[in-house]
């Protein structure tokens, strides 16, 4: 483990020799401290992280915000893991079983992977890239002893900046896409679902995890709650762009080319599952 307990980004041969120009698609070369495109385009390297972001001028006010709030949250959950010793260890016994069914395969992309936690429930000689937007995660783990006691944090990753629905590799470069509590914060999930496609081989796996729609006297009382609260005050701040429930997504997941494989329930509302690259439907 690192003295500083600090995070190593870094770019593997194998993937800086996948990267691709986020939006052309076309290769990339490397110069010094960025990546510059066949069309003059250059992404530069920002503290150790490649930004692949591709920025949509009128969400870019709402995303900044966004990422304000998100990096705000991210600290309080670093305080509430140092501060409660059962934290994490409670984290990764509700995950576990997930990952248990629905396994990684291959080379795993991680979209929306934060700092790469999954990667304790991957092989050794596995190959993970992780692509977020929030490029100063790394940062904001620096330090934090009981995280990097409880994930493999210890191990170099392959972290860049990017959105889901600007992937920035060629195609068919990962056997495992893992979307994992993102894809109802994506600003377009069938683009981003179609970019899941582009980037998985034949046969390659998605897995979807996220809080779907149920519709039950419990959750429609949390909904009411919600929106008294929203009229009352700003303190509640409902950051998904869309609330699918489970036929939702695996009908939109059919449109984008995949089949449903298998799937978990977390508990009465968080929902995982598998699918299938298959042809994308017309």
């Amino acid at each position: 483990m690192s003295g500083n307990l600090s995070i190593e980004v870094v770019q593997s041969p194998w993937l800086e020799a996948i990267l691709a120009d986020p939006i052309e698609k076309t290769p990339l070369e490397r110069k010094g401290n960025s990546y510059h495109s066949q069309s003059g385009a250059v992404y530069h390297i920002k503290d150790g992280v490649p930004d692949f972001r591709v920025h949509i001028n009128q969400q870019e006010e709402e995303w900044n915000k966004g990422q304000d709030a998100y990096e705000s949250w991210m600290n309080s959950y670093f305080d509430r893991g140092e501060k409660n010793i059962g934290h994490y260890p409670g984290e990764k016994q509700r995950d576990a079983p997930m990952y248990e069914k629905l396994s990684l395969e291959g080379k795993v992309l991680d979209v929306g992977g934060n700092l790469g936690a999954i990667r304790q429930y991957m092989c050794e000689s596995q190959e993970y890239c992780s692509v977020d937007p929030f490029i100063t995660v790394p940062k904001l783990a620096t330090g934090r002893k009981r995280f990097f006691e409880n994930y493999p944090m210890h191990k170099p990753i392959n972290f860049i900046g990017g959105f889901a629905e600007f992937l920035p590799f060629k195609d068919s470069s990962f056997q495992t896409v893992n979307m994992r509590s993102c894809i109802d914060h994506f600003f377009d999930p069938k683009h981003s679902l179609l970019e899941a496609n582009r980037v998985l081989s034949e046969n390659g796996k998605l897995i979807i995890g996220m809080t779907v729609d149920v519709k039950s006297a419990k959750n429609f009382l949390k909904e009411a709650a919600r929106s008294v609260l929203n009229i009352f005050t700003d303190r509640y701040k409902d950051d998904h762009i869309w609330h699918p429930s489970r036929k939702d997504i695996v009908e939109l997941c059919n449109e984008c080319g995949f089949a449903l494989e298998d799937e978990i329930w977390q508990n009465e509302n968080v929902w995982y599952a598998s699918f299938r690259k298959t042809a994308i439907q017309l």
